[in-house]
């Protein structure tokens, strides 16, 4: 039972003081029975020692001063903490930390703090009282393990990069216009390494925990590369060869044809890149050589001389091997009117600055292009990863429509001969036209019919000048 003085009224002082007494005696009483004589209870309330039965991690601290106390506790923790040995080791490499990496300590002086305070707070009763409870009962204090193990996390990834080497892919290297044993040389794939760098930290913290301190072996993972040399040797092959006539081109569209072409000789296009022919040969100008042929004007109704003429039969002769290899088309246009070196619904026509010819590498490795120009022909062909189970696709197109051309476009000359006519523009019938991909097996049979394009090549009107005036007639001459 506690009784607050504050609520004691005045006229029950005398029993107040009753009652100090009898507790008083009571405590002389207790402390008779426990060996504590009168005299000697002012000297146990100012006592500087520790009090009876009061220990700090199972050391009796009994009549020992503060700093005695620490001396000891603090030199027996000490002792704990440079037991802490963490070592990590990878091959013939180590690397060791201790307790201070990691920050580790004991509340050494908390706890004596705490066990220095028994017995000593309140009043003097209650003081006592604490004092010979402890004294039969114990009073015990523990201190308190602390670290971070996160302060290593630096270290470790340190480590980690020290341990660790990067994959190199595979690489191969094209050379077109060789030989087939020269065409592909090959570099071989290097597998890297990774320290584990969270496995590395949760040993770490295991070791701390449980106060074990092997050596810990760190955790190394290989790092396969993405490319490997077998994949590319086997992604080589030649996929389509497709070649247009040459016909009788002169020499300036020749010329034309080969600086084209040879924009894209070599070139490696990787996955999912697309190739834009008007990139590869940049804009087609005199001073990279090319020179005056033949080419369509005012959609198709003039035929003249121009810059670069002859390239759009690069474009289409790469357009149809492109086809041959199942390659993802992105930009095709047809031209306006026939051609003498491809058939209708199979050509690409080019422009630079406006028509193009895009194809994307849809595959997972790279496709390799190639250009010939000799005996007559052009010829493009792509290596890469064969198709799929040895097939083959083939490139059919068809007329399916005849649009024919309107009459011709009669313009008096008065300029011609009497009677004499001149064809400024060829007329020509228009066409529509369905182009198919054909993928047969590898045992020739056809697996599926495809329409890719419908295209349709408008009619020309054609344009005649002429001079109506009949010739006048020569006068006789006698003989």
């Amino acid at each position: 039972m506690s009784v607050q003085a504050s609520s004691v009224p005045v006229h029950k002082k005398k029993t107040w003081i009753i009652w100090w007494i009898i507790v008083f005696v009571l405590l002389v009483i207790a402390g008779a029975a426990a060996g504590i004589g009168m005299a000697n209870i002012k000297g146990i309330l100012d006592a500087q020692t520790f009090y009876w039965n009061v220990s700090v991690d199972g050391i009796d601290l009994t009549g020992m001063t503060k700093d005695q106390a620490m001396a000891i506790i603090g030199q027996a923790r000490q002792a704990d903490l440079d037991k802490i040995k963490l070592q990590l080791q990878y091959q013939d490499k180590s690397w060791g930390f201790d307790y201070k990496d990691i920050a580790a300590s004991y509340d050494v002086e908390q706890q004596i703090e705490k066990a220095y305070a028994v017995g000593r707070q309140g009043n003097a009763i209650e003081r006592l009282k604490e004092i010979y409870t402890v004294k039969q009962q114990g009073a015990a204090f523990h201190t308190t393990f602390t670290y971070d193990i996160s302060l290593l996390k630096d270290d470790v990834e340190a480590i980690a990069k020290e341990l660790e080497i990067k994959p190199v892919d595979a690489t191969v290297k094209f050379t077109p216009n060789v030989s087939a044993a020269n065409r592909f040389k090959f570099t071989e794939e290097r597998i890297g390494r990774k320290m584990d760098v969270d496995k590395a930290m949760e040993a770490l913290s295991a070791a701390v925990k449980n106060n074990r301190y092997e050596p810990i072996e760190l955790v190394v993972n290989k790092v396969q590369p993405k490319v490997f040399v077998n994949d590319l040797k086997k992604a080589t092959s030649l996929v389509a060869e497709f070649s247009t006539p040459l016909g009788n081109s002169t020499p300036d569209r020749v010329t034309n044809i080969r600086l084209a072409s040879g924009a894209f000789n070599g070139e490696v296009v990787q996955p999912g890149e697309v190739f834009s022919i008007n990139e590869a040969t940049g804009e087609r100008t005199r001073a990279k050589g090319y020179r005056d042929a033949k080419v369509f004007k005012e959609g198709g109704k003039v035929i003249e001389d121009d810059l670069a003429g002859g390239v759009c039969q690069v474009s289409s002769t790469l357009y149809n091997a492109v086809l041959m290899s199942g390659l993802e088309i992105v930009e095709r246009y047809h031209h306006s009117r026939q051609t003498s070196y491809i058939d209708l619904g199979r050509d690409a026509t080019i422009s630079y600055g406006a028509a193009d010819f895009k194809f994307k590498n849809n595959r997972k490795t790279p496709v390799f292009l190639e250009r010939t120009v000799a005996n007559g022909k052009l010829t493009v062909r792509i290596y890469g990863e064969p198709l799929p189970n040895g097939q083959r696709i083939a490139i059919r197109s068809e007329i399916y429509d005849v649009v024919p051309a309107p009459a011709p476009k009669m313009i008096v000359d008065k300029t011609l001969k009497p009677g004499e006519k001149v064809e400024e523009v060829v007329g020509t019938d228009g066409y529509r036209t369905r182009t198919y991909k054909i993928v047969y097996d590898k045992n020739g049979r056809r697996l599926s019919s495809t329409v890719i394009t419908k295209d349709y090549y408008k009619p020309i009107q054609g344009v005649i000048r002429y001079n109506p005036e009949k010739p006048q007639p020569q006068p006789e001459t006698d003989q």
